[in-house]
């Protein structure tokens, strides 16, 4: 879609909020037009506010860890996937999001025991084990990072 387009959307949703604030699709929407018109910061913003609104709204809260990450944001999308993972323990794509980050701002125990967790849900998730087996390498840990290489 163009610019034009999403601007038209994003304006939609602006209305809708405007009558009910408590509208979370209006929130994710115009949130999600932000992303795709390529303005992260803004989505940001967009998921922050909405959050105010809605504490625990977990789309709303991945979404800003993505775009947090994307925009080097790492610590604070280490706190947006600290919550995720106590919201959803279930979820490896949580976990392996909080291992990245917290690579990312060089606390590697905590990185190592996130991706450890999402092995635990998955253990042939080939991301974990991947940047797993990298961690391992990195601190010349040759034979797990083997094991996670050969997996």
């Amino acid at each position: 879609m163009g610019m034009q387009t999403w601007n038209l959307a994003k304006e939609d949703y602006l209305t809708a909020l405007s009558l009910d604030a408590d509208l979370a699709e209006a929130w994710l929407g115009w949130a999600l037009a932000e992303e795709s018109a390529g303005d992260s910061e803004a989505a940001i913003a967009v998921y922050s506010e909405m959050l105010d609104h809605f504490p625990n709204e977990y789309t709303a809260i991945y979404n800003r860890a993505v775009n947090r990450f994307k925009t080097g944001e790492f610590a604070a999308a280490f706190e947006d996937y600290q919550l995720l993972t106590q919201l959803q323990p279930e979820e490896k794509t949580n976990w392996h999001g909080l291992a990245v980050c917290a690579d990312k701002i060089g606390i590697s125990e905590v990185a190592m025991d996130a991706y450890s967790q999402a092995l635990a849900i998955d253990p042939d998730y080939l991301p974990a084990l991947f940047n797993r087996g990298s961690l391992f390498f990195d601190q010349q840990a040759w034979n797990q990072a083997l094991a996670d290489f050969q997996k």
